[in-house]
């Protein structure tokens, strides 16, 4: 279950605890009234702590590696186009080798 769940459903507990507590009380003694009580309330402690924890960090992918936007020459002759994924040779020809060197074909 989820954490925000458990938290709604430990609420609703202490509310139920808390309007029977006197009717236990009046019926039977009042340990049975605190025992009610008591595990309520550390049912809705236990959801609310448990939704405290920050899960942050749980299975982030790893960041991209940073690539310019703006084209670039990694050598004379060739321009490479990070948006396109690709890198041409001056004559407009698709630079295979540079292309799957600079963006991993």
């Amino acid at each position: 279950m989820t954490h925000r769940l458990v938290a709604v459903m430990a609420a609703l507990l202490l509310c139920l605890a808390a309007a029977s507590t006197p009717a236990l009380a009046k019926k039977h003694n009042n340990t049975a009234a605190a025992v009610a009580t008591g595990a309520v309330i550390g049912l809705a402690a236990g959801a609310i702590i448990g939704g405290a924890i920050d899960h942050s960090d749980r299975r982030r992918p790893p960041p991209r590696p940073y690539r310019p936007m703006a084209p670039y020459s990694p050598s004379a002759g060739i321009v490479c186009y990070p948006e396109r994924q690709l890198c041409l040779k001056n004559n407009g020809r698709i630079a295979a080798s540079w292309t799957d060197r600079e963006f991993g074909w």
